[in-house]
């Protein structure tokens, strides 16, 4: 077999890999064939380390050996890291965030350039585990190699990186030393912005923005909708709304949410109904219970066609099925019937729905027996159609634990909970040493001069003392 049959073979193989055994034995085979004689062996490795760190892999990452494979690769090239380093900051998982960001370190201590690739990649893990500190040494990096100032989308993580541990002044230092700002940097400043509490600084950067002729798109629109809201501003609501017809900027599902959000808000429900009934595009989460009894099983699936035919949206049906899709969703107790298995699972599939999987112990549902009599089982599931799952990749579904209930809680996320959260270690409380500071007194008068135009007495005091605390901190 020539060299590039071979590695073309190669590729196929590691596309439709399924186990970690069949992984090995192709990389074993690599190592047999003396892999470095191939054509461009470096389109087959990163193929390989992909796979050993990518959680959403057929089998989960195994880092060890994605470890073992590039210990013992000769002078592995910049593009090998780029895959990792991608790969593991795209898992939702801050260890492997961490060892992305061990990667990126690795590299600069072999002798290695990262490259534009390598940069984003490892400030994004930063922002997933908040490393500050590896951050702010990657930013180092980045002037001394004048990266920063030649390409926009490393400034644009970069401030990400910042908003997301609480840092606003750096961000803010970025967007304002910046020559090159895009749609994206003025989008990140103001969800900055808001994530973190400036409500008024927020709205008032998207209107800058919108000075400067860019045009907002949907995510801006519905972070800016999502401010009005806590605000209680309805002028300035209605101001973004009037832009949104004036520039006609396309309302997907959720810009229409976020102005329904928006009028409900400021109690105007006959418009908010309004704009539900002309939105184009809506959803639908369906909560389900299904009957315990097995006589009535044909009941609950004609009730799952039932709502079929009502709904033509993307739709997530979540609830107490009273049913399990596989042997292993039950722990002991009569095993339970193939045929109703069966049943379920051609239902599912039969409306389009899909099990969302889960994160926590695998059973919803115990007897509260003991000994022999103890019977677990997987009875709640989220199930959703395709295009939920299009329009929400990061729907999660985790099952928390309880002492109180036979039935477990179980709470849906549909976005990444690990961004856009404060610093942790940001206190909340008035700490005394600041008293001893001589510029204590004067910054607590200037935060408290700020006038407060709308919303109650108790708001404005509230807005004022969380002034006044974030410019204590800073």
């Amino acid at each position: 077999m020539n060299p590039q049959k071979k590695e073309l073979w190669v590729l196929d193989r590691l596309k439709s890999c399924k186990t970690i055994i069949q992984l090995k034995q192709i990389h074993a085979l690599l190592i047999k064939t003396s892999p470095l004689r191939l054509r461009a062996p470096q389109l087959i490795y990163p193929k390989l380390i992909s796979l050993c760190t990518t959680s959403s892999s057929s089998f989960g990452a195994n880092l060890t050996y994605f470890r073992s494979i590039l210990t013992n690769l000769e002078n592995p090239h910049v593009i090998l890291y780029n895959n990792a380093i991608k790969a593991l900051s795209s898992a939702q998982n801050s260890s492997f965030s961490l060892e992305a960001v061990a990667l990126f370190r690795e590299m600069l201590i072999k002798g290695l350039v990262p490259d534009n690739y390598t940069v984003p990649y490892a400030l994004k893990a930063c922002a997933q585990s908040q490393a500050l500190r590896e951050g702010e040494q990657i930013h180092a990096h980045c002037i001394k190699t004048g990266m920063l100032l030649s390409i926009v989308y490393v400034k644009n993580t970069l401030m990400t990186l910042y908003a997301v541990c609480g840092v606003i002044k750096a961000v803010q230092k970025l967007f304002h030393g910046s020559p090159q700002r895009d749609l994206i940097s003025w989008t990140t400043l103001f969800q900055g912005y808001v994530k973190m509490g400036f409500l008024k600084e927020g709205v008032a950067a998207f209107f800058e923005m919108c000075d400067s002729n860019l045009r907002a798109d949907e995510m801006t629109l519905v972070i800016v909708l999502s401010a009005c809201s806590k605000l209680g501003d309805l002028e300035l609501g209605r101001k973004i709304h009037d832009y949104m017809r004036d520039n006609e900027v396309n309302s997907d599902v959720f810009v229409g949410n976020a102005l329904v959000n928006m009028y409900l808000n400021f109690g105007d429900a006959d418009f908010a109904c309004k704009l539900f009934d002309e939105m184009p595009f809506r959803n639908v989460v369906a909560c389900f219970y299904g009957w315990p009894e097995e006589q009535r099983k044909h009941e609950l699936w004609q009730l799952l066609k039932h709502l079929h035919t009502r709904i033509s949206t993307p739709w997530l049906c979540v609830g107490d099925y009273n049913e399990i899709l596989s042997s292993n969703e039950k722990q002991g107790g009569v095993p339970k019937p193939l045929n109703h298995m069966e049943a379920f699972r051609a239902t599912l599939l039969h409306y389009g729905l899909e099990d969302l999987g889960f994160q926590g112990n695998i059973f919803t549902w115990n007897n509260g027996r003991h000994g022999n009599a103890f019977v677990q089982e997987r009875l709640d599931r989220a199930c959703a159609t395709a295009e939920w799952k299009e329009i929400y990749p990061e729907t999660r579904v985790f099952h928390l634990q309880t002492s109180y209930s036979d039935h477990i809680p179980i709470v849906i996320t549909t976005q990444n909970q690990t961004q856009w959260t404060r610093k942790r270690k940001v206190p909340r409380r008035f700490e005394e040493k600041w008293a001893s500071n001589p510029q204590c007194e004067t910054m607590t008068q200037e935060t408290w001069r700020v006038a407060e135009r709308n919303g109650s007495p108790m708001s404005k005091l509230f807005e004022k003392i969380k002034r006044c605390r974030f410019a204590l901190v800073d």
